[in-house]
């Protein structure tokens, strides 16, 4: 028989100086192809009775053996576009090798975990923990990666904290530095804000001169017998238009729910004008109260008043100097109009 081999895999071929062996030498050269040419398929699911050395690509991508397949004649291994599997659950054990990724994809952010032993009982290294939780990131925790919240104790949470050095503003406040809720506060801030508050009055609140005027409270109802004056709420410049029904005592207070003695520091001095109208019967002031605690009053002239004015407005103004706790020295006057 004549014949050549091929270079690369010595494979016999026919000559043509032999012709009488052709139909040999060709059969040869059909079993040597079958037993040295892997078969190839592809397909979602293994070859049946593959044989050692076939290749198999399969078209399934969550499958732990996705792309192309090798078999050594007692399992596949995968060879190319892979090793992973994507799922909710792990893999098989039977298809499971070491280096195999999975691709956790049970959280909203997916774990990722390789395979660090198969067989029977097959080990997982998690590599990126997974997280339903929102909100969180990333984090190097020292011993390793995972889930959670980033925290520099450089920085002030945005829920708040305690800052030990200056604060810089590269721009101008869009609101007070002192408004709820606060952006800034120290001990020079609280000074300040007490500051403020006695020279400017907050919202509804005329117990303090708004120059260049100062707001009176109209009362359309007679006085009752204890009347309550609020200098909080009710300001310290106050007209009572209807006229007067009975005689009066004026019990002083910071507002219905807050007396006048926490609202005064000691050494504070207030006055209130209150504006009276009688009608043709004069009633009058028959004393004051300072928190429901009755006072005596130093009236301009030595004495108290005795009755009022008919058809007249009477002015009462009360001047109140705290000398000490719940303690006052009270100046009054009345004066017709």
């Amino acid at each position: 028989m004549g014949s050549g081999d091929t270079s690369r895999l010595g494979l016999e071929y026919p000559l043509g100086a032999d012709p009488a062996n052709v139909p040999g030498d060709v059969e040869g050269l059909a079993n040597d192809l079958d037993a040295i040419v892997a078969p190839w398929v592809q397909s979602s699911t293994a070859p049946v009775s593959p044989i050692e050395g076939a290749l198999w690509w399969n078209t399934v991508v969550t499958s732990s053996t996705f792309g192309l397949n090798y078999y050594d004649g007692t399992n596949w291994w995968n060879i190319l576009t892979g090793p992973q599997y994507i799922g909710s659950s792990a893999p098989s054990s039977s298809f499971c090798y070491p280096g195999l990724i999975w691709v956790n994809t049970s959280y909203t952010c997916p774990q990722l975990q390789v395979c660090t032993a198969g067989g029977g009982s097959p080990t997982w290294l998690v590599v990126v923990p997974g997280s339903s939780t929102t909100g969180q990131t990333l984090i190097n925790t020292g011993t390793g990666i995972q889930w959670g919240s980033y925290s520099d104790s450089t920085k002030l949470p945005l829920s708040g904290g305690t800052m030990t050095g200056y604060l810089i503003l590269n721009a101008n406040p869009t609101a007070a530095l002192g408004a709820a809720p606060k952006q800034y506060v120290d001990a020079e801030t609280t000074r300040a804000e007490a500051a403020e508050a006695l020279l400017m009055p907050l919202a509804n609140n005329n117990a303090t001169l708004t120059a260049p005027f100062e707001a009176a409270y109209i009362l359309g109802s007679a006085l009752s017998s204890t009347q309550n004056i609020y200098v909080t709420t009710h300001s310290t410049d106050i007209l009572v238009t209807a006229n007067s029904a009975n005689n009066f005592v004026l019990n002083f207070a910071s507002t219905s729910s807050s007396s006048l003695n926490g609202l005064m520091a000691v050494g504070a001095s207030l006055s209130v004008s209150i504006t009276v109208t009688n009608g043709t019967t004069a009633y009058y002031c028959t004393g004051i109260q300072i928190d429901g605690v009755s006072q005596t009053v130093n009236w301009q002239g030595g004495s108290a008043p005795s009755s009022g004015h008919a058809s007249s407005l009477d002015v009462y103004t009360f001047n109140i100097k705290k000398t000490a706790a719940s303690t006052y020295t009270v100046l009054g006057s009345l004066v017709q109009f």
